[in-house]
Protein backbone atom coordinates (compact mmCIF):
# COMPACT_ATOMS: atom_id res chain seq x y z
CA UNK A 1 0.00 0.00 0.00
CA UNK A 2 1.22 3.46 -0.82
CA UNK A 3 -0.45 6.73 -0.06
CA UNK A 4 -0.88 9.51 2.40
CA UNK A 5 -2.47 9.63 5.84
CA UNK A 6 -2.79 13.06 7.45
CA UNK A 7 -3.79 13.36 11.13
CA UNK A 8 -4.90 16.51 12.91
CA UNK A 9 -7.02 17.93 15.65
CA UNK A 10 -7.49 20.83 18.03
CA UNK A 11 -7.95 20.63 21.79
CA UNK A 12 -7.63 16.85 21.62
CA UNK A 13 -9.13 15.22 24.69
CA UNK A 14 -10.24 11.94 23.19
CA UNK A 15 -9.94 9.96 19.99
CA UNK A 16 -13.21 11.60 18.87
CA UNK A 17 -11.33 14.92 18.60
CA UNK A 18 -8.95 13.55 15.95
CA UNK A 19 -9.33 14.19 12.26
CA UNK A 20 -7.65 12.26 9.49
CA UNK A 21 -7.63 11.89 5.74
CA UNK A 22 -6.45 8.77 3.94
CA UNK A 23 -5.74 8.59 0.23
CA UNK A 24 -3.94 5.40 -0.75
CA UNK A 25 -3.65 2.72 -3.39
CA UNK A 26 -2.65 -0.90 -3.12
CA UNK A 27 -1.59 -3.69 -5.41
CA UNK A 28 -1.41 -7.46 -5.23
CA UNK A 29 -3.51 -7.48 -2.06
CA UNK A 30 -5.93 -10.02 -0.61
CA UNK A 31 -8.41 -7.65 1.06
CA UNK A 32 -11.22 -10.22 1.20
CA UNK A 33 -9.41 -11.78 4.15
CA UNK A 34 -9.85 -8.62 6.27
CA UNK A 35 -12.60 -8.37 8.91
CA UNK A 36 -15.98 -7.44 7.43
CA UNK A 37 -14.73 -8.04 3.87
CA UNK A 38 -14.30 -11.74 4.72
CA UNK A 39 -18.08 -11.87 5.31
CA UNK A 40 -18.79 -9.87 2.13
CA UNK A 41 -16.63 -12.36 0.19
CA UNK A 42 -19.18 -15.12 0.90
CA UNK A 43 -21.66 -13.21 -1.28
CA UNK A 44 -19.46 -11.78 -4.04
CA UNK A 45 -16.76 -14.45 -4.37
CA UNK A 46 -17.89 -17.65 -2.61
CA UNK A 47 -14.93 -19.84 -1.69
CA UNK A 48 -12.42 -17.33 -3.05
CA UNK A 49 -11.54 -15.16 -0.06
CA UNK A 50 -7.84 -15.54 -0.90
CA UNK A 51 -8.21 -14.04 -4.39
CA UNK A 52 -5.67 -11.34 -5.18
CA UNK A 53 -6.46 -7.91 -6.53
CA UNK A 54 -3.78 -6.32 -8.71
CA UNK A 55 -5.10 -2.87 -7.94
CA UNK A 56 -7.31 -0.95 -5.57
CA UNK A 57 -7.59 2.30 -3.70
CA UNK A 58 -9.09 3.82 -0.61
CA UNK A 59 -10.22 7.36 0.17
CA UNK A 60 -11.52 7.97 3.67
CA UNK A 61 -11.78 10.66 6.34
CA UNK A 62 -12.07 10.59 10.13
CA UNK A 63 -14.01 13.22 12.06
CA UNK A 64 -15.99 13.12 15.32
CA UNK A 65 -15.29 9.43 15.79
CA UNK A 66 -16.62 8.39 12.38
CA UNK A 67 -14.59 7.06 9.48
CA UNK A 68 -16.31 8.01 6.22
CA UNK A 69 -15.24 5.66 3.46
CA UNK A 70 -15.72 7.68 0.31
CA UNK A 71 -14.48 4.75 -1.71
CA UNK A 72 -12.64 1.51 -1.19
CA UNK A 73 -12.19 -0.15 -4.56
CA UNK A 74 -10.58 -3.34 -5.69
CA UNK A 75 -10.50 -5.01 -9.05
CA UNK A 76 -9.14 -8.04 -10.83
CA UNK A 77 -10.18 -9.87 -13.99
CA UNK A 78 -13.13 -11.58 -12.28
CA UNK A 79 -14.45 -9.01 -9.81
CA UNK A 80 -14.67 -5.27 -9.32
CA UNK A 81 -15.95 -4.01 -5.99
CA UNK A 82 -16.59 -0.64 -4.37
CA UNK A 83 -17.35 -0.04 -0.70
CA UNK A 84 -18.85 3.25 0.53
CA UNK A 85 -20.23 4.32 3.89
CA UNK A 86 -19.23 4.79 7.51
CA UNK A 87 -17.59 2.93 10.35
CA UNK A 88 -17.57 4.56 13.74
CA UNK A 89 -14.66 4.07 16.12
CA UNK A 90 -16.77 1.85 18.39
CA UNK A 91 -17.09 -0.54 15.43
CA UNK A 92 -20.60 0.22 14.14
CA UNK A 93 -20.98 -0.33 10.39
CA UNK A 94 -23.12 1.42 7.79
CA UNK A 95 -21.65 0.32 4.47
CA UNK A 96 -22.84 -0.16 0.91
CA UNK A 97 -20.95 -2.72 -1.16
CA UNK A 98 -21.46 -2.96 -4.90
CA UNK A 99 -19.69 -5.73 -6.76
CA UNK A 100 -19.55 -6.47 -10.47
CA UNK A 101 -19.10 -10.19 -10.93
CA UNK A 102 -19.42 -10.17 -14.73
CA UNK A 103 -16.13 -8.44 -15.46
CA UNK A 104 -15.58 -10.14 -18.82
CA UNK A 105 -18.24 -8.11 -20.67
CA UNK A 106 -18.01 -4.92 -18.66
CA UNK A 107 -16.51 -2.77 -21.43
CA UNK A 108 -19.18 -3.78 -23.96
CA UNK A 109 -21.99 -3.22 -21.45
CA UNK A 110 -20.84 0.29 -20.56
CA UNK A 111 -19.80 1.39 -24.05
CA UNK A 112 -23.04 3.33 -24.70
CA UNK A 113 -22.60 5.42 -21.54
CA UNK A 114 -21.21 8.91 -21.61
CA UNK A 115 -19.70 9.35 -18.17
CA UNK A 116 -18.11 12.77 -17.77
CA UNK A 117 -14.51 12.64 -16.55
CA UNK A 118 -15.27 15.42 -14.05
CA UNK A 119 -18.39 16.95 -12.58
CA UNK A 120 -21.69 15.37 -11.68
CA UNK A 121 -23.04 12.42 -13.61
CA UNK A 122 -26.55 13.03 -14.96
CA UNK A 123 -29.28 11.03 -13.22
CA UNK A 124 -30.32 9.45 -16.53
CA UNK A 125 -26.77 8.11 -17.01
CA UNK A 126 -26.76 6.64 -13.50
CA UNK A 127 -30.13 4.98 -14.18
CA UNK A 128 -28.87 3.65 -17.51
CA UNK A 129 -25.67 2.26 -15.92
CA UNK A 130 -27.74 0.62 -13.18
CA UNK A 131 -29.95 -1.05 -15.80
CA UNK A 132 -27.02 -2.16 -17.98
CA UNK A 133 -25.19 -3.68 -15.02
CA UNK A 134 -28.21 -5.13 -13.18
CA UNK A 135 -27.50 -8.72 -14.20
CA UNK A 136 -23.80 -8.37 -13.36
CA UNK A 137 -23.89 -6.55 -10.03
CA UNK A 138 -24.79 -7.40 -6.50
CA UNK A 139 -25.48 -4.74 -3.91
CA UNK A 140 -25.02 -5.50 -0.23
CA UNK A 141 -25.96 -3.46 2.82
CA UNK A 142 -23.52 -4.13 5.65
CA UNK A 143 -24.56 -3.09 9.16
CA UNK A 144 -23.90 -4.41 12.65
CA UNK A 145 -20.39 -4.22 14.02
CA UNK A 146 -16.89 -5.03 12.84
CA UNK A 147 -16.95 -8.10 15.12
CA UNK A 148 -20.43 -9.15 14.06
CA UNK A 149 -21.33 -7.74 10.62
CA UNK A 150 -24.80 -8.22 9.22
CA UNK A 151 -25.13 -8.45 5.44
CA UNK A 152 -28.36 -7.99 3.51
CA UNK A 153 -28.72 -8.33 -0.24
CA UNK A 154 -30.36 -5.25 -1.73
CA UNK A 155 -31.61 -6.31 -5.18
CA UNK A 156 -33.20 -3.04 -6.28
CA UNK A 157 -30.63 -0.26 -6.19
CA UNK A 158 -29.45 2.58 -8.35
CA UNK A 159 -25.69 2.70 -8.51
CA UNK A 160 -24.04 5.61 -6.74
CA UNK A 161 -22.17 8.20 -8.78
CA UNK A 162 -18.90 6.90 -7.31
CA UNK A 163 -19.78 3.31 -8.36
CA UNK A 164 -20.63 4.39 -11.92
CA UNK A 165 -17.29 6.21 -12.18
CA UNK A 166 -15.44 3.18 -10.80
CA UNK A 167 -17.10 0.60 -13.10
CA UNK A 168 -16.85 2.87 -16.17
CA UNK A 169 -13.17 3.48 -15.43
CA UNK A 170 -12.56 -0.25 -14.94
CA UNK A 171 -14.26 -0.95 -18.26
CA UNK A 172 -11.84 1.24 -20.19
CA UNK A 173 -8.83 0.52 -18.00
CA UNK A 174 -8.55 4.09 -16.72
CA UNK A 175 -9.65 5.08 -13.22
CA UNK A 176 -11.97 8.08 -13.29
CA UNK A 177 -11.58 10.68 -10.53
Amino acid sequence: MTGRLDFGGENIRSVDDLTAKLDASFSQAQPLQLPVLDVVARYVAPGQSTMSFPKGDVQATLARGVVRVRRLTMSNSALQMIVEGTVNLSGRLDLDVTANTGAAGLAAALLPLRVPAVGPIPGATIAQASTLLAARTIHLRVTGTVRNPSVQIDPVRLLTEEAVRFFAGAAVGVPLP
